[in-house]
């Protein structure tokens, strides 16, 4: 049977995932921060699940900590990172960090995760009903999520 998930367990899920995933894959530390915004033209992608919860979770980083997470996550320096991969790593830190989310929130629960989407420079991003910023060493990420949650308790 699966458990009741709800937006406190995802948003506490959510702030576990980012710190773990991004010390563990990419050697950086990330704290949640006060809201703080991002400059435009930075890097969005996007992950969608369903499930005991479905929705989606956003991940917006700048150019320039895209290239140095990128460089972190492939080993190499940052002046090596080409724009396909930025994108590519990013769309995978948005993935990692999905899928960790709901492992801890639900971790007997059942969820399917879309392949992550590098949204185009100036294409619309997903409205977000929460968002969340994590500071890095020298700026800030920024998550949003949207869900909607499954009631079990009308079934039988």
């Amino acid at each position: 049977m699966s458990q009741l998930v709800s937006m406190d367990v995802m948003l506490r899920s959510l702030d576990l995932a980012v710190t773990e995933t991004l010390e563990t894959m990419f050697f950086a530390d990330a704290l949640p921060a006060p809201l703080a915004g991002l400059p435009s033209g930075g890097i969005s992608s996007v992950v969608r699940f369903e499930g005991d919860a479905t929705g989606l979770l956003e991940l917006r980083v700048s150019e320039s900590s895209a290239k140095e997470l990128a460089a972190s996550f492939l080993g190499i320096d940052p002046p090596e990172v080409d724009r396909i991969q930025i994108e590519s790593v990013c769309g995978e830190m948005a993935n990692m960090i999905c899928g960790a989310m709901v492992s801890i929130a639900a971790p007997e629960g059942r969820f399917a995760l879309s392949p992550p989407q590098v949204l185009e420079p100036g294409e619309a991003a997903p409205v977000c009903s929460i968002i969340r910023t994590y500071e890095m060493e020298s700026e800030c990420l920024e998550v949003g999520l949207s869900c909607s949650f499954t009631d079990y308790s009308r079934e039988h």
